[in-house]
C-alpha cells in the first residue's frame, strides 16, 4: 500500500484561491494606509510653519522676504507659505504640493491648502485636491 505524501492539486488550488481573495481585500486597505501616512507629513510641516507665519503676522505680512524661509521640503512634497489680500485683510496660508514620483497614486501631484488664522489654527481650504478620507480629522 502506498502512503500519500504532500498535497493534492485541489488542496493547492484552494490555498492559492484563498491567498488571492485575501490579497484583493488587503491591497486597497494598505494603499489607503500609505496615502494617509504621506498626507500626515503635509499636516506636520504645515503645523511647524505656523510659528513662522505668526512671527511675520506681527509685521502685517505672512512671509519673509527671503524665499528660502517660506518653503520647507519634505520627503513627500513641499510646503510653501502663501499670502493674499482679501477685502483689505491679509490672508495667510500654507500650500503643500505632493511630488509626482515615488508616491501613492491617491495623492500624487495633489495639493492641500491650509488657512492659518489669527490664532495660528490650521484649517483646510476648499481648494484642496486630496480626498477627505485621507485627511486627518483635525483638518477636515
Amino acid at each position: 500500500m502506498q502512503v500519500q505524501a504532500g498535497f493534492t492539486l485541489i488542496e493547492l488550488m484552494i490555498v492559492v484561491a484563498i491567498i488571492g481573495i485575501l490579497a484583493v481585500i488587503a491591497l486597497p486597505a494598505y494603499q489607503d494606509y500609505i496615502a494617509k501616512a504621506q498626507v500626515s507629513e503635509a499636516v506636520a510641516l504645515a503645523t511647524g510653519m505656523k510659528q513662522t507665519i505668526q512671527i511675520y503676522r506681527e509685521k502685517n505680512r505672512c512671509k519673509s522676504d527671503d524665499p528660502s524661509d517660506n518653503e520647507v521640503k519634505g520627503k513627500y512634497g513641499t510646503a510653501v507659505i502663501t499670502e493674499a489680500v482679501v477685502n483689505g485683510a491679509i490672508k495667510c496660508g500654507i500650500k503643500f504640493t505632493f511630488k509626482n514620483i515615488e508616491m501613492s497614486d491617491r495623492v500624487v501631484g495633489k495639493v492641500i491648502d491650509f488657512e492659518v488664522g489669527e490664532q495660528g489654527i490650521v484649517a483646510r481650504e476648499t481648494t484642496t485636491t486630496v480626498e477627505d478620507k485621507y485627511l486627518p480629522t483635525a483638518v477636515k
